[in-house]
């Protein structure tokens, strides 16, 4: 049973499972750019959340206010960032959408979904938890946990190396 519990443990090792995050570029909603490379060459230390997700998806949205709600304990808001990546919409219906929900996020835009399919993103919600240009966890789906499984990974990984 130890050995089990030892699998178990070793298994779910982020430094040592950690693959390298597919480098991309998009447009913010506001039509800034954003290059995943330039934000760890400016925070090196720091943690980042991506979330792709559509504005029709309701557990998205529950998912967006739980990781909104994380941020405003300052362990998290301190060393994580959190990027809303939508998922083949317009602009438009992503502003209101963003609006409507009091969303304050940062949100990209992947029209074509060139970045969703780089990162191998089969069903929305997905999320990936980036340290150092490696993804240290991904989620696919909403689950209960998740916002318990990406502070444990913060906890293990947002430390500076």
């Amino acid at each position: 049973m130890a050995f089990i519990l030892l699998f178990f443990i070793v298994s779910q090792n982020p430094e040592r499972d950690s693959i390298l995050a597919p480098s991309f570029y998009l447009k913010t909603l506001d039509g800034d750019d954003f290059f995943l490379s330039d934000y760890f060459e400016e925070d090196s230390s720091g943690v980042l959340i991506l979330d792709f997700f559509t504005t029709w998806c309701k557990p998205c949205l529950k998912e967006i206010k739980e990781l909104r709600k994380m941020l405003e304990d300052s362990t998290y808001r301190e060393k994580v960032d959190v990027i809303l990546i939508n998922v083949g919409e317009p602009p438009m219906r992503v502003a209101r959408w963003a609006l409507k929900n009091e969303i304050d996020l940062s949100i990209l835009i992947d029209k074509f979904e060139k970045v969703r399919k780089s990162y191998g993103v089969k069903a929305i919600p997905s999320v990936f938890v980036i340290k150092n240009l490696k993804i240290k966890l991904k989620i696919t789906g909403y689950h209960k946990d998740s916002i318990e499984r990406i502070k444990n990974v913060i906890s293990i990984t947002g430390k500076k190396e």
